[in-house]
């Protein structure tokens, strides 16, 4: 049986951005602290999961780190690329997301080509993301 979640964790994934903001205030609660499931997903990784951009912001304010990877290598900004939300993929780049991080050798603006998310590949364009950067196997962003 896992156990409970931290609390802010459980605040991001519901969505409560008033509490998010009073427990960052207090700063009892470090924001970088992963989950409790084994995931290594932190409060940040949840946000963008949950496509909850106003607690992104609060998250980013409070100097989550944009680049923090999961047990299985995923970003923040991987995160947000493969589900196609655009202005979490401009707030995180302008945290300093590292735009050509990959995960299992697939970048975000690779993951953003794969699921066809055309305003984001402009976004990670305009950010010089790696267009030859290739995947394990050869596969580049171009290809795919």
């Amino acid at each position: 049986m896992l156990e409970a979640d931290t609390p802010l964790i459980d605040a991001v994934r519901n969505g409560r951005v008033g509490v998010v903001v009073a427990m960052l205030a207090d700063g009892a609660y470090d924001v970088n602290v992963p989950a409790k499931d084994g995931s290594g997903w932190t409060p940040l990784h949840v946000a963008v999961e949950k496509r909850h951009l106003s607690i992104v912001t609060k998250l980013l304010e409070a100097n989550a780190d944009a680049n923090q990877r999961s047990i299985h290598g995923a970003t923040p900004l991987c995160v947000a690329c493969h589900l196609g939300h655009t202005e979490i993929v401009t707030k995180l780049l302008a945290a300093n997301a590292n735009v050509n991080q990959a995960l299992m050798g697939a970048t975000p603006l690779y993951i953003a080509c794969q699921m066809g998310h055309a305003a984001v590949v402009t976004t990670l364009l305009a950010a010089n993301a790696n267009v030859t950067y290739a995947r394990n196997e050869g596969g580049t962003p171009l290809y795919i």
